[in-house]
């Protein structure tokens, strides 16, 4: 669950990365 990592208040933009 790494995208968890990525949940984060300033990794909303992240999420785009994980998620593909």
């Amino acid at each position: 669950m790494r995208y968890l990592s990525g949940i984060q208040p300033t990794g909303r933009l992240h999420l785009g990365n994980y998620f593909g």
